[in-house]
């Protein structure tokens, strides 16, 4: 199948900008007018209160972008026989959901290490999984389904849990 040209990439890109510079100030009066705004506190770099809402524009803007290169008809190979953007776009969904909840309510680390689980095995039930495990300076290891979708999960518990721990700097 051919591939999308560079303007397919630039108008999907380009839809999930849009989206995303349009909802800001959105969700930013949204945040404020209903009172989510996270306080600076000693482990928070930001000196005055933040929008708890802010990654609602950024969710947005990415559904934009898939719904744009879904309907689009430019990608077709990747939408027609397979599973893995839907796979993509439930774990973003999921993913968002548990870190909208956490920043309103502060959900316990067991609701929240659910909540990721959940959205790593929607990722790796969609197709989306690590196959090949690479051993540095060794060898290439192929893993069995099993394998690869408990390697997935742990790999996007790994990457979740390294983005939280920084959690508390300002963008």
């Amino acid at each position: 199948p051919m591939r999308p040209e560079l303007t397919s990439y630039l108008l999907v890109a380009g839809a999930g900008f849009i989206v995303t510079v349009a909802t800001v100030p959105l969700f930013l009066l949204l945040s404020n007018r209903l009172g989510l705004l996270v306080a600076p506190d000693s482990r928070r770099q930001h000196e005055r209160p933040t929008s708890a809402l802010g990654g609602g524009a950024m969710f947005l803007g990415f559904v934009a972008a898939f719904v744009v290169a879904w309907q689009s008809g430019r990608f077709d190979a990747v939408f027609d026989k397979s599973t893995e953007p839907w796979g993509v776009l439930a774990c973003a969904t999921v993913a968002y959901l548990v870190g909208a909840l956490d920043d309103v309510i502060e959900l316990s680390p067991p609701a929240k290490l659910a909540g990721t689980i959940v959205a790593a095995g929607l990722l790796a039930a969609g197709g989306v999984s690590i196959f090949w495990f690479r051993v540095p300076f060794l060898d290439l290891f192929p893993l069995g389904y099993d394998l690869a979708f408990v390697a997935t999960v742990i790999w996007v518990l790994g990457m979740t849990s390294a983005v939280n721990f920084i959690d508390g700097l300002d963008g």
